[in-house]
């Protein structure tokens, strides 16, 4: 792996990163409360295990199975990790975690388009918008620090546009936005906020080729079954030497080493790709892809302290803290929740 470059962690880094933790703002159990986390991880829980469990073998549907190769190497080389709410969670001898078999795109879209309706309520909470406010804030720094020239500021894609919010945190500094969307509640509020919106996939020429200045994905790619098609789509449409920004959960965070199977990071009906720093570079180079610059935010401190305490990580606020494990620590050594990552086009 050739990482040009990654964001150093000073203090002033810190105090931004930490004006969008959860746990720093709130404490973990009033923020995933008052932004009704929890109640939006029980619920669809429950609506996916009807649509997609088998009820007399506990396991993904056969009818809607299909059996994938590994995103990164492309081998059948795999060994069972565990089951979690019927989906078979693998591990590739290469390194790459992802669910296999995981649900044909075919339900999938059925499921996330006309019954998984309630995400967008969290993203509308008055907590979760001052979280995500700083959090896009601080992305879109990210991205204008290392990309060539933003005195002109261009073209901008969000795609999984989710709220909208980071388009318009764009769209206010500048940048001409667009969003894909698929979810009609988003696509209303995206709607709402003045910024165009298509609700098709890339495939169906939405954007001309070469046409895209920066591409960003916010916790996306995880949920794609397959990735390298979608890297693909995504290139076509850049400009030479445009960019690409992706978000997605840390395979590598301590809390999802921590708890394991408990970590809210694996859920088969929604992630079915769990990145490290390494495999994402790796599948970015892939598709010609240089990457530019690389941090890792979101400490889960909260989540892990709960644990740490035989408390539940995710409905407690325990007390217990272990006094050399600080934020700071955890992004130095690449342990924060969630990856981003800046890559460029390359010629060819």
């Amino acid at each position: 792996m050739f990482i040009i470059k990654r964001v150093k962690q000073s203090e002033e880094i810190l105090q931004k990163k930490n004006q969008f933790d959860g746990y720093f703002v709130f404490g973990t159990k009033t923020f995933n409360k008052k932004t009704k986390r929890n109640k939006h991880i029980d619920s669809d829980k429950k609506l996916a295990w009807d649509f997609f469990i088998d009820k007399k073998t506990g396991l993904l549907k056969e009818e809607m199975a299909e059996n994938r190769n590994c995103p990164i190497c492309r081998r059948r080389n795999f060994k069972t990790l565990f089951i979690k709410d019927g989906f078979i969670h693998v591990n590739c001898k290469c390194g790459f975690i992802f669910v296999n078999p995981t649900a044909s795109d075919k339900y999938r879209d059925v499921f996330f388009r006309d019954i998984y309706k309630s995400w967008i309520e969290v993203l509308l909470t008055s907590e979760e918008v001052l979280i995500d406010s700083k959090k896009f804030g601080y992305g879109l720094e990210f991205i204008e620090n290392n990309v060539d020239s933003t005195k002109n500021k261009g073209f901008m894609v969000d795609i999984g546009a989710g709220s909208g919010l980071f388009l318009k945190t764009a769209r206010d500094k500048g940048w001409k936005v667009s969003a894909v969307e698929f979810n009609q509640k988003s696509i209303d509020n995206i709607k709402k906020l003045g910024i165009e919106v298509f609700n098709k996939p890339l495939e169906e020429g939405i954007y001309p080729p070469d046409s895209v200045d920066v591409v960003t994905i916010w916790e996306v790619l995880e949920h794609v079954n397959y990735p390298n098609e979608f890297i693909k789509k995504i290139r076509n449409i850049l400009k030479p030497g445009g960019h690409l920004f992706v978000c997605v959960p840390n395979i590598g965070a301590l809390v999802t080493r921590i708890l394991h199977e408990k970590s809210g990071t694996f859920g088969g009906f929604t992630h079915v790709n769990f990145f490290s720093i390494d495999t994402l570079s790796k599948l970015l180079q892939k598709h010609k892809f240089e990457i530019l610059v690389v941090d890792n935010v979101i400490s889960e401190l909260g989540s892990i302290n709960n644990y740490l305490s035989y408390e539940d990580p995710y409905t407690s606020d325990s007390s217990f803290n272990l006094d050399f494990l600080t934020s700071k620590y955890l992004y130095e050594h690449d342990l924060g929740s969630r990856i981003f990552i800046l890559c460029r086009k390359k010629e060819g």
